[in-house]
C-alpha cells in the first residue's frame, strides 16, 4: 500500500502540531498578545485557518497513524 503516508509525512498534521506547540509556548511567555494589536492577532488566527484549509485541499492520500 504505497498510497498511504505516515503522520510525520503529512504537511497538514505537521503544520497543526507546530502551530499547537508554538501556541502553548507563545501563551506561556505572552509573546504574541503583547506584540500584536487585537486586529493583527485576529488576522494571524484567520491566516492559520486559511493555511490549514489550503493544506487540506492538497491532501491526496490517507494518513496512517500507526
Amino acid at each position: 500500500m504505497d498510497d498511504i503516508k505516515y503522520a510525520h509525512q503529512s504537511k497538514t498534521i505537521c503544520f497543526n502540531l507546530a502551530i499547537g506547540i508554538l501556541s502553548v509556548i507563545a501563551d506561556q511567555y505572552g509573546l504574541l498578545r503583547n506584540a500584536l494589536s487585537d486586529q493583527n492577532y485576529l488576522f494571524l488566527l484567520m491566516a492559520v485557518s486559511v493555511i490549514n484549509v489550503f493544506l487540506r485541499t492538497l491532501t491526496t492520500q490517507p494518513v496512517k497513524l500507526k
